[in-house]
């Protein structure tokens, strides 16, 4: 969060000097401030604080991670792998509040674009199937789960959590049988 206030400080601090540079006459220091700042405020609307929020959810701390995504301006003027990454976090978040359909919508977005690892892309269909459990939709549940299984993944955190989906879908299975 500190960076984004600091490149909007920055951009506005550019901004303000360039025109009291051009108000003294001296417009070809101006022209290289005025640079600076559209390359701040590209790099603002292009990626965003996405990777900040990223790694506030991955630490635990989903509030502030809502928070930084909420100073993006659009998203769909991102690049497509910070964009594939608010989607991501934003799943995420809706997730912890058990807003499934919303959290599937934006994990399903995530998938869609360039996620930088197979663990993230594993934890994004992880979460997928879990809310395909939760809504007892079965099929959509072990298809999402053998898609991350495939990915092949080392984290122990993806393999604990698809044990325990794999534990849950057969007593699914078992209590059907019986």
């Amino acid at each position: 969060m500190f960076r984004a206030y600091t490149r909007l400080a920055l951009l506005f601090a550019a901004i303000v000097l360039g025109l009291v540079y051009q108000l003294q006459g001296n417009a070809q220091f101006a022209i290289y401030l005025y640079l600076a700042a559209a390359l701040l405020l590209a790099s603002h609307l292009l990626f965003g604080n996405i990777w900040q929020a990223f790694t506030a959810l991955r630490s635990g701390r989903p509030g502030l991670a809502d928070h930084i995504l909420g100073l993006v301006v659009r998203p769909t003027w991102l690049l497509p792998r910070p964009r594939a990454y608010y989607h991501f976090v934003q799943g995420m978040l809706a997730l912890r509040t058990e807003q499934l359909e919303e959290g599937d919508r934006a994990l399903q977005r995530a998938l869609a674009g360039p996620l930088r690892s197979d663990r993230d892309r594993a934890l994004a269909l992880l979460n997928r199937a879990h809310i395909a459990y939760l809504q007892q939709n079965w099929s959509a549940c072990r298809a999402l789960k053998e898609e991350a299984e495939q990915l092949q993944a080392r984290d122990l955190l993806i393999k604990e959590h698809l044990k325990k989906l794999n534990q849950a879908l057969n007593q699914q299975g078992d209590a059907r049988l019986n």
